[in-house]
């Protein structure tokens, strides 16, 4: 392998000629005074000389003149360096200060001459390969001159052949251009290269905007998908030639039909495939063939779709052909005419005259004539008809055959018949007619009048002639009269309706209501105006006493001392009387723009718009409820409303009148009153507790004698510290004086003064809670307690301290009515459970004598009382907090023996109160 730093040899670029020597190791010294001069000039300038200018000599050095002018410029800077910069010692010696600078020379030395190196290397290796690309060239050139003249002679065949071919192109494209038919040629994707004028001028388009589109641009949308498949055909090689007729959209976007004839063009030594097209405009033949196809389908559809009669005969009068209304008219099929000839379906009556039609038509004397006669349908029935017979010569393609329209008359002939007879009706009519009916001319002169029309007006038909409506109508109603003839005859109004007044024979007036009519002119009949008359004298009169009754109410509804107020369907305000006005506080103006509900008091809105959903939806006629109002100063009153809902008529739109009644002082009286009763009923509660005073007594004291003697062991235990057993001692008088105070928060529960409060509740709690306080008493009058109580009873809303005053009064009621039973126990049984309604029901049953028959009916009455010395309050109390509560109490007699008392509570939020 070759050194990093190879040494001059014979291979070397650094042997030279001898000049060549000079000139380089010259470059060298050159090179270093110049670093030495430099160097010595920077030491001068700033005292501190550095080197750098002696590694930049070395590198030049070696780079221009070789390794052996590198190595003589690094041995004079090394002596340069330390005999001038660093002393004057041995200049052979390598000491520690020589050291670095004597390697940074040599790494300098070594690092030019590997640069150099690999320089003259690339310089070697591209001069070799200019040398190579020479030889190539000059063997190369040789070539092409040998090529060139052989080509020489095929380039002049070739200029001759090019002549030829122009000529024959210059043919073609005369041809081309001068073709009266469009002609085109595309690529393989269809995009036009070339078209001549005749297709331009087909299309609109000029030659260079045909080469901006292809043929599938031009192409109409409805035809696009059928010519790409044959494009892609082509492409695939797939098909050769194509024929067709379609249709171009030309460049003002109207459709034009063209014959289209296809031929695939192969490719040539020059020329890339193509697709040739030749155009033949066929517009006009695609309009006539259209034009001969639509008058075609239209005289079909004329003969099949006409709603007359149409048929074809030949000259011996058989079916060649009808239509389908034909066929219905008389109910045969088309194949069942052509077994047929128009004798054989003509009325017997008229056979004769058609045969000497059809004999005229045969010889030429009548092309056509029109009559009206009876065909026979199928079914044997008769048939009017009118027939038009026209003969059709014969044509080069057709024999003379006859046309016949044939028009189903036969309803106008019933109609004609049926005419007669109304005419006869009408006229009947006219004579029995209860009301005036009158003819009259342009001039308003009475032409004819009916029987009662004269009765009406005490005049003869001939006396009304000779009068005419002008003289018995009222003055004041002339003008009005006139103005309607006019409008009627010109047109502006086809009937007038009016209610005008009359004069009798007799001279009085009477009012008629007129109902007049235009009837114009016929060829038979001239211009006349045909009236109806109706007494209306007695509603007239009753409408006057209409407007009188309605003076009456608009007086009762001004001057009534309730409350009267209209609302539209939107419970706006309408109308309000003064009654109502003063009871709110708003004038009506300021009524009208207010709403029902802007013054109904917040808490009874709910409710009064659920009530009036079922008036507006059919569920209810009318209501009636109690509520509150708020007054224009802020205060509220208490009101009963009644309202309706009055559903739209032909004159009124529909509306809400109500009836306002002030209650607040019945209100306010009956607050008082139920004031009054929980106060009597808190006495009753007090009454009773003090009969129970000795139970209550003894249910207190033992829980108090507990006590004592509780505390008596606690002490005797303290004083022999046994404190485990004091402890349990106290804490058995805890829970004996926890039992005295529920017996206390009992009682004075039940005679508070509280207001009624209503919370959810379960109904046996107030039973447990009550027989806790008639323990004792049922102790002392030895009654023993069966108690059956549902513990999946549900909750009700009640108030607690009512509720127990019920079930007290019960208990107790039960006690007393027991008191003389001596033959068998006293037993008090209460049971509770679900009511059919989803609520609580309790029952109590004694085993005592049981209900008087006579009195069952009267025990609920105030005062009314079988104990001696009783107040006759305690079951009505209890019955009106039944009612109170949305309950109910009732009492039954029980088997064997005593009575049943039952009551029964509505569940939570079963709406009741």
């Amino acid at each position: 392998m070759e050194s990093a730093i190879p040494h001059d040899n014979g291979t070397d670029p650094g042997s030279r000629s001898a000049s060549s020597f000079f000139a380089r190791y010259g470059l060298a010294i050159a090179a270093f005074a110049t670093a030495l001069v430099l160097t010595l000039f920077i030491r001068y300038a700033s005292g501190n000389p550095t080197f750098f200018s002696f590694y930049i000599a070395i590198f030049v050095s070696v780079w221009f003149g070789g390794r052996g002018p590198g190595w003589l410029a690094t041995a004079l800077a090394t002596i340069a360096v330390h005999s001038l910069f660093r002393g004057t010692g041995d200049l052979l010696a390598v000491t520690g200060e020589k050291l670095p600078t004597v390697l940074a020379f040599i790494i300098c030395v070594v690092a030019a001459d590997i640069l150099s190196t690999r320089r003259h290397r690339a310089e070697r290796a591209l001069r070799s390969a200019r040398d190579r690309l020479e030889i190539t060239v000059r063997d190369r050139t040789a070539e092409l001159i040998r090529a060139n003249a052989a080509l020489s002679g095929e380039i002049a065949e070739r200029v001759r052949a090019e002549a030829a071919v122009r000529a024959s192109e210059e043919r073609w494209r005369r041809l081309f251009e001068a073709s009266s038919a469009g002609m085109a040629l595309t690529d393989l994707t269809s995009r036009y290269i070339a078209t001549n004028s005749a297709f331009q001028n087909m299309l609109g388009y000029t030659d260079e905007e045909f080469k901006a589109l292809t043929a599938l641009d031009i192409t109409h949308p409805d035809e696009r998908v059928i010519t790409e498949a044959i494009v892609a055909e082509f492409a695939s090689g797939a098909r050769q030639e194509y024929h067709v007729d379609k249709r171009y959209m030309k460049k003002d976007g109207t459709p034009l039909w063209v014959n289209v004839s296809t031929t695939y063009v192969p490719a040539t030594d020059i020329t890339p495939p193509m697709l040739q097209g030749v155009y033949i405009n066929i517009d006009d033949r695609k309009r006539a063939e259209q034009a001969l196809q639509v008058s075609e389908e239209r005289w079909r559809r004329l003969f099949e779709a006409s709603a007359a009669g149409m048929a074809l005969t030949d000259l011996t009068s058989r079916y060649v052909a009808t239509n389908s209304a034909f066929q219905k008219m008389l109910g045969y099929t088309d194949e069942e005419f052509k077994a047929l000839t128009a004798l054989d379906i003509t009325h017997p009556d008229e056979r004769g005259t058609s045969e000497a039609r059809h004999a005229d038509f045969v010889s030429g004397a009548h092309e056509e004539y029109c009559v009206e006669k009876r065909y026979l349908k199928k079914n044997g029935t008769p048939v009017w008809v009118n027939v038009t017979t026209a003969y059709v010569p014969a044509s080069e393609t057709s024999p003379a055959l006859m046309q016949a329209i044939v028009i189903d008359i036969d309803d106008r002939k019933r109609a004609e018949a049926a005419l007669r007879a109304s005419e006869a009706r009408w006229r009947t009519v006219f004579e029995t007619a209860s009301l005036g009916i009158a003819i009259s001319d342009a001039s308003r002169r009475i032409l004819s009048a009916n029987a009662a029309l004269q009765q009406m007006l005490g005049y003869t038909q001939e006396e009304l002639q000779e009068l005419g409506w002008a003289a018995l109508t009222h003055e004041d109603d002339e003008i009005l009269t006139d103005e309607w003839a006019v409008d009627l005859m010109q047109g502006r109004e086809h009937a007038f309706r009016a209610e005008k007044r009359y004069r009798r024979k007799d001279g009085e007036f009477i009012w008629v209501s007129v109902n007049a009519s235009y009837v114009p002119a016929t060829e038979a009949s001239s211009a006349t105006f045909a009236s109806i008359i109706v007494d209306i004298t007695g509603r007239k009169r009753a409408e006057q006493a209409l407007r009188a009754s309605e003076e009456r109410w608009r007086t009762v509804f001004e001057t009534s001392s309730v409350g009267i107020a209209t609302s539209d369907e939107n419970l706006r305000i309408a109308t309000a009387n003064a009654s109502f006005q003063r009871m709110v506080g708003y004038s009506e103006s300021e009524l009208r723009e207010m709403r029902w509900i802007d013054l109904t008091h917040e808490d009874d809105r709910s409710a009064t718009e659920d009530l009036v959903r079922s008036l507006l939806d059919g569920q209810l006629l009318a209501y009636n409820m109690e509520k509150r109002y708020r007054r224009k100063d802020g205060g509220t009153i208490w009101v009963n409303v009644y309202n309706t809902y009055v559903p739209a008529t032909a004159t009124t739109p529909a509306f809400f009148p109500a009836i306002i009644f002030d209650i607040t002082d019945r209100v306010h009286a009956e607050g008082a009153l139920q004031r009054s009763q929980a106060e009597l009923a808190r006495v009753a509660r007090v009454t009773t507790m003090g009969e129970l005073a000795a139970s209550i007594a003894h249910e207190i004291n033992q829980p108090l004698a507990a006590i004592v003697a509780s505390g008596s062991a606690c002490r005797r235990w303290l004083e022999g510290e046994n404190l485990a057993k004091a402890k349990h001692s106290l804490e058995r008088v805890v829970a004996d004086a926890d039992r005295a105070c529920d017996v206390i928060k009992r009682v004075r529960a039940l005679t508070s003064n509280a207001m009624p409060e209503r919370v959810e509740l379960n109904i046996n709690a107030v039973v447990k809670e009550v027989l806790a306080i008639t323990r004792g008493e049922l102790q002392a009058r030895q009654v023993s307690l069966q108690l059956q109580l549902n513990d999946d009873i549900p909750p009700v809303q009640g108030d607690k301290v009512q509720l127990q005053q019920v079930v007290l009064n019960l208990v107790m009621n039960a006690i007393d009515a027991m008191a003389t039973v001596t033959d068998r126990p006293r037993v008090l049984s209460i049971t509770s459970q679900h009511c059919d309604d989803g609520g609580a029901q309790v029952t109590m049953q004694d085993c005592g004598p049981g209900l008087d028959p006579a009195h069952a009916e009267r025990i609920f009455q105030p005062f009314f009382t079988t104990k001696p010395g009783g107040m006759g309050m305690g079951l009505s109390i209890s019955n009106s907090i039944m009612e109170a509560h949305g309950g109910r109490l009732w009492a039954s007699p029980a088997l064997p023996c005593g009575s049943a008392f039952h009551f029964s509570l509505p569940r939570t939020g079963s709406g009741e109160p």
